[in-house]
């Protein structure tokens, strides 16, 4: 612990995560709002698509500059002024009727929003010490779960409640609270070695950083673990599970749809979990080859298991708990670089999550347009359940390659490197 008082250090890290979890209900609100916003700028679902995929654009390509920004100058001032970008931007985004002008709003949601994860995973880093890192990194991964489900859920009644547009307001509203709390309970002194490590870490120019995380060959064994661990989450999670399901099974859209929901309420709970496990026997690498081993043998079975939805849905729901080892993937990250990097090396990390994760999705996509046997239905395409399965051996070789990485990474024991 890096302070006396020990309540002001999770004081200082859940207001961080708060903004994680409102970053995540923004994040997926096209997707409970898609007729509200067709009928709001009378576009087609591709306007749509293109309205939610702009919040990703701005989302990754701010991550390596957001990591070197958070090294530079600590994590304070810029969730500061991110959080009041996020403002700003739901606040245009409630007042328009054009497109052209939402398509602006969410890109400068995404750009705010970049800050969320990584700012606060460096407010952990500096304000407690390595072995209480991937429980509190857990913590913080859950509460985006928290988030996305509340977006998909509470929200979407509360959209339809009182409308879309004053909840955006609302939440508007909530955003700038937050800010006004980190600007006055987030110090940089007092014991906290925010101020130290960022005076050390101003001294130091951005292209030999950039250099001494890029060339640390762990780093990037790391990298490929999180992205390929997080990937076939990605791809049958949220968008090719829920089809294949329905098919297999023989059930509505629907029911599949919270078959496949259910594991990232696993993922939620296992973070923080496998966090604290990972802390408390001090180890990495063992947890995340545990973890990616259980993951193959868990979606392997649910995808070839030909099993009932019942079955279907226990076996997701473990597969997401132990999906939850990406966490002790981003501690490895802040332990095998210098503390100085720890935002640099996050942001490369979370980047590649996301970044392997988008490209698996249409290489399902790309396969079953390969497999696929002709068969329309109102205009839609249609794929046979053993169709999926070809399709979705994109998935296991994934989790393959993660378990054979996992032999080359070095164990840090929860220590950082300085």
């Amino acid at each position: 612990m890096l302070q006396k008082d020990k309540i002001h250090p999770y004081s200082v890290w859940f207001l961080g995560a708060a903004f994680f979890l409102v970053d995540y209900i923004i994040r997926v609100s096209p997707s409970v709002l898609t007729p509200e916003l067709m009928q709001t700028f009378h576009v087609n679902a591709f306007a749509i698509g293109l309205f939610s995929g702009y919040f990703y654009y701005a989302y990754i390509s701010m991550q390596i500059p957001v990591g070197i920004l958070v090294d530079r100058f600590g994590p304070k001032r810029l969730l500061v002024v991110s959080i009041l970008i996020c403002a700003l931007s739901v606040l245009i985004f409630s007042n328009t009727g054009s497109i052209t002008v939402g398509y602006f709003s969410r890109a400068l949601m995404g750009f705010g929003a970049a800050f969320a994860f990584v700012g606060t995973l460096k407010l952990i880093s500096l304000w407690f010490s390595a072995e209480r890192f991937a429980l509190l990194a857990g913590i913080t991964q859950a509460m985006g779960m928290l988030g996305a489900m509340i977006g998909q859920g509470p929200m979407s009644h509360l959209y339809h409640m009182i409308g879309w547009r004053e909840c955006m307001h609302g939440l508007g509203l909530f955003f700038i609270l937050l800010c006004m709390f980190i600007f006055i309970f987030v110090k940089d002194e007092n014991g906290n070695l925010e101020q130290h490590d960022v005076a050390a870490a101003s001294s130091v120019k951005i292209l030999p950083a950039l250099k001494a995380v890029l060339t640390n060959s762990q780093g990037w064994l790391n990298c490929l673990f999180v992205g390929l661990m997080y990937a076939p989450s990605a791809c049958f999670g949220e968008q090719w599970g829920a089809p294949f399901l329905s098919t297999s099974q023989n059930i509505s859209i629907t029911s599949a749809g919270h078959e496949t929901g259910i594991m990232f309420i696993g993922l939620a709970i296992g973070c923080p979990v496998l966090g604290w496990i990972s802390d408390y026997f001090k180890t990495r690498v063992l947890i995340m080859r545990v973890s990616v081993g259980l993951c193959l043998l868990l979606l392997t079975t649910v995808i070839y298991g030909n099993l009932n939805p019942t079955w279907a849905t226990v076996l997701l729901f473990f597969y997401g708990f132990f999906n939850s080892g990406i966490v002790v993937s981003y501690a490895m990250a802040s332990e095998i670089n210098s503390r100085q990097f720890t935002g640099i090396a996050l942001g490369i990390s979370n980047m590649s999550s996301v970044i392997i994760g988008a490209l698996m999705i249409p290489i399902v996509g790309w396969l079953l347009d390969h497999l696929w046997d002709g068969t329309i239905q109102n205009g839609v395409h249609i794929f046979a359940a053993h169709e999926y399965k070809l399709a979705f051996m994109a998935l296991p070789l994934g989790f393959i390659a993660a378990f054979v990485i996992t032999f080359f990474q070095k164990e840090t024991g929860c220590k950082s490197v300085s």
